[in-house]
């Protein structure tokens, strides 16, 4: 494509790019294990809030802006897939979209820095393909020391709860010399599914196609949001591996990514799971992630977060005498599954068109509507002798009133995948309103309890009691998190499901790559041999239109070195957060020094990638960084998706050509 003609296309009224760097860079600071908080304030009402992920940071901002929202909107569906892997999403956003920048300061044309970043993520992509290493792989060479209970992060035998301990934190690190920069590894593909089933090469070859955009999308491929969706279904059904308890401990270990103390409740979670569904054989570890459920314990230290079989949660100090007279029965319970109020009705439900309200009653002594239906609820829920409720929704404050006078326990709130647990334990049908129940619906065999956790003694302050309902059979575990700073238990919380979902994604895809900017590295080398062999090749065939006309782009290897430097800045801010380096700045040179063609393997950089023995999980173990495969190549095609989604909309509304009309962009030139 010509960049030579009459009009101009200048290069800094690409507002989106830079409105996507300005937000990228606001959430640097929560790439790696040494995480900072932020404290964001509202300007309306001086509210605050304490954020340490870039999804709460988004949502406290004004979405007026368009790059917010688009970047917003990535997040989410990201997360509503993958339930983590946000932070790499954001960096390299915030990278990529400095690395177009750059290359159209340059006079690079967007045909040419759309199609060469596309092809340089996909050279990426399989190159991380041919890294993974295989579970058994991991935990052979993580767990490859003597065996002892002492050395399992959180061996417990105090029974179904344990009290975490966050003082022991282990040091991590990575060393990772045997992997090859080129080339298969031995051990990839040795479980689960095999390499060669990620479509992930496939899904990148969009080339000009805006895949973001509600306008522009194209259906003929396989979105994220499709692959999501996918492993949602396939999560009901992980593979078994032969793994003992211990073996899930070490491989947590390299998932944790420094979040020691709420990795060991997620472990702890699992040796509970097993133990429910085995009986406590260890054979086989059991991890089922949509069995969690989190409950925040505010006013409590860290050290008090646990674990505990069965739903815990918090009832009113009214609700305790409930509690009191039902505990040690085997109790009914049904299950709502929205709200249970008169009004409520479920989504999708049209109100007949050809009824009209036209009077209401004058008798002062006729019980309204609403009266009416409490008082029909509450008569059905005593002769189907219901003493617990669990309501995915809300309650109405009459209904509440009237199970409270009837000695009928209510838990509000309640997460469907619980409702389903409970529904198979007890045999329940969840129903969308009250009046479907009978006594078909009805579930037996339920039990409540005070909890003996350390919120137990909660004071007359808080207004709460902790309430423990289980069921026979039940797979529910509950993982208690608490914190003395209120503020801080909202991120503490997705922290800890960041936990359990890297666990869980890495028993889903058999497989990890290599973590602490190992992978990453490899993808620079990659970009920058490939950037190479471009400039030979078009040294031996002749520059300029000889070599164009062949179908190449003549900036390829110019676009394929910005790109790189996207992942250099990825692990010069993972070194400057571990504390390997004092700076960003020092990241960098020590990075640069690596990366030149003469320089054998730094010894900078090697102590970044190892640790002495004696710091790792035990006895002269080495504890090592694991990524997850899906999840990482995933964040990577979002981000650049959503790059090249703004810069061909930036072009768009600058020249009022659509991106794909290449002979409509021949007469611009960029400045």
């Amino acid at each position: 494509m010509s960049v030579y003609g009459c009009r101009v296309v200048h290069r800094q009224r690409h507002e989106g790019l830079q409105q996507l760097v300005t937000l990228a860079g606001s959430a640097r600071s929560f790439l790696g294990p040494d995480k900072r908080y932020k404290f964001v304030v509202d300007e309306d009402d001086g509210g605050s809030s304490l954020v340490c992920s870039p999804l709460r940071l988004l949502e406290s901002m004004d979405t007026g802006c368009a790059a917010v929202q688009l970047l917003l909107e990535t997040v989410q569906a990201h997360l509503k897939s993958f339930h983590m892997g946000t932070v790499t999403l954001v960096f390299m956003v915030g990278a990529w979209s400095s690395a177009a920048l750059e290359c159209l300061r340059e006079g690079i044309p967007v045909h040419d820095v759309v199609s060469s970043m596309t092809e340089g993520l996909e050279l990426c992509s399989e190159a991380c393909q041919m890294s993974c290493v295989s579970l058994k792989e991991v935990v052979r060479l993580v767990g490859c020391g003597p065996r002892r209970q002492g050395n399992s992060t959180v061996a417990s035998a105090q029974g179904s709860e344990r009290v975490s301990n966050g003082s022991q934190i282990i040091s991590v690190a990575t060393c990772f010399s045997h992997l090859p920069a080129q080339g298969v590894s031995k051990s990839r593909c040795l479980a689960g599914r095999s390499c060669q089933d990620n479509k992930f090469p496939t899904m990148i070859r969009h080339n000009l196609k805006l895949r973001h955009s509600r306008h522009f999308s194209q259906n003929e491929e396989t979105t994220g949001t499709e692959v999501g969706c996918k492993r949602s279904i396939e999560s009901s059904f992980l593979p078994r591996h032969n793994f003992e308890y211990q073996d899930i401990a070490f491989l947590a270990n390299t998932v944790c990514h420094g979040s020691d103390s709420l990795m060991k409740l997620v472990t702890e979670a699992s040796r509970i799971q097993t133990e429910n569904a085995r009986c406590g054989d260890f054979s086989k570890c059991v991890f089922d992630v949509s069995k969690l459920v989190t409950c925040l314990l505010p006013g409590f230290s860290e050290e008090c977060s646990c674990v505990a079989s069965g739903l815990v949660t918090f009832a009113s100090v009214e609700q305790a005498s409930i509690v009191d007279r039902l505990k040690d029965q085997n109790l009914h319970v049904a299950l709502i599954g929205g709200d249970l109020s008169e009004k409520y009705r479920h989504l999708g439900y049209n109100k007949p068109s050809d009824i009209r309200n036209i009077g209401v009653s004058l008798n002062p002594m006729k019980p309204s509507r609403g009266d009416k239906w409490v008082a029909d609820v509450s008569e059905m829920l005593l002769r189907l002798k219901v003493n617990v409720l669990l309501v995915n929704g809300v309650v109405s404050e009459d209904l509440a009133e009237a199970c409270f006078r009837h000695n009928i326990l209510i838990i509000e709130r309640v997460r469907p995948e619980v409702l389903k647990d409970f529904a198979k334990a007890t045999g329940a049908i969840p129903v969308t309103y009250a009046t479907q129940l009978c006594e078909l619906c009805v579930g037996g065999g339920v039990q409540v309890t005070f909890w003996g956790g350390p919120g137990r003694r909660r004071s007359k302050r808080h207004r709460a009691v902790g309430v423990k309902i289980g069921a026979m059979g039940s797979a529910l575990v509950t993982v208690v998190i608490a914190s003395a700073v209120q503020a801080k238990l909202q991120a503490l919380e997705d922290r800890f499901w960041g936990c359990a979902y890297r666990l869980h994604h890495a028993l889903l895809d058999g497989k990890l790559l290599p973590g602490a900017g190992v992978t990453e590295m490899l993808c620079v080398k990659h970009l920058l041999k490939a950037a190479e062999d471009n400039v030979k090749q078009e040294h031996d065939s002749g520059m300029g239109s000889t070599y164009a006309s062949r179908g190449h782009s003549p900036y390829r290897s110019i676009v394929l070195q910005r790109m790189s430097r996207g992942w250099v800045d990825y692990v010069a801010m993972l070194m400057s957060s571990t504390g390997k380096c004092s700076s960003e700045l020092e990241a960098c040179t020590v990075l640069g020094q690596e990366l030149r063609p003469e320089a054998s393997r730094s010894t900078r950089l090697s102590g970044f990638w190892e640790q002495p023995s004696g710091q790792g999980i035990g006895d002269g173990q080495t504890a090592a960084i694991y990524d997850n495969v899906t999840v990482k190549l995933e964040a990577w095609r979002r981000a650049l998706d959503l790059v090249l989604t703004v810069l061909q909309t930036d072009v768009e509304i600058i020249t009022g050509i659509s991106s794909t009309d290449v002979q409509g962009l021949e007469d611009f030139l960029l400045l």
